[in-house]
């Protein structure tokens, strides 16, 4: 398999988008659809993890063809990773019954968070991981950190992912982005959402 291959990349990231967009769909089928016009809470996530699987399987494909560029080996991937993130993700969604009665928030949350973290360590570099992490921690500081905390880890984690990470200017850029999304999204829109922590 390893001489059909001529982009590695393409051949990882297809799979990568792939898992993603199949874990999107198969969490939002506990919600209900609704249509375009009344979205219920499964709507956006589904669409989005169809595009993204569709996505997926395009460069997953386009991986087979065309000359050498990458190896196979260029993308590392860390099987016993992703085991673990699958059986925990398993747990989440088929052992409500067994191992969260009494729908313990906190502890869902934790193992969601432990599930989240090792899928993405499973994948690529360093350097991926800590972006893809940095992404995953402002969905789940959004609420509770509110959207001030939740951009700065966002752009300074992202920015610490990079080649030339320099402290003071990814502090600047994310209190830039702090500012203009609160100015947009708060202000301009008027989202409801929380610009500083609950517990403030």
């Amino acid at each position: 398999m390893e001489k059909m291959i001529k982009d590695g990349k393409d051949f990882w990231s297809g799979v990568m988008f792939m898992g993603l967009g199949a874990m999107f769909i198969g969490f939002s089928t506990n919600y209900p659809m609704g249509t375009a016009v009344r979205m219920g809470p499964a709507y956006f996530p589904t669409w989005l993890g169809a595009l993204m699987a569709i996505l997926g399987a395009i460069v997953f494909f386009r991986s087979f063809a065309g000359k050498p560029i990458n190896s196979y080996k260029v993308f590392p991937m860390r099987p016993w990773l992703l085991l673990v993130s699958a059986i925990l993700m398993a747990v989440l969604y088929f052992g409500d019954e067994m191992f969260f009665k009494g729908n313990p928030l906190l502890i869902k949350q934790t193992v969601s968070a432990i599930a989240l973290v090792t899928f993405l360590s499973s994948w690529g570099p360093p350097a991926l991981f800590i972006v893809l992490t940095a992404i995953a921690a402002f969905g789940y500081l959004l609420r509770p950190g509110g959207l001030i905390v939740a951009t700065l880890v966002l752009v300074i984690g992202s920015a610490y992912g990079g080649h030339e990470f320099k402290a003071k200017e990814a502090t600047i850029l994310g209190v830039a982005l702090a500012i203009f999304v609160v100015l947009v999204f708060i202000k301009g829109l008027g989202l409801s959402m929380n610009v500083w922590p609950e517990w403030s």
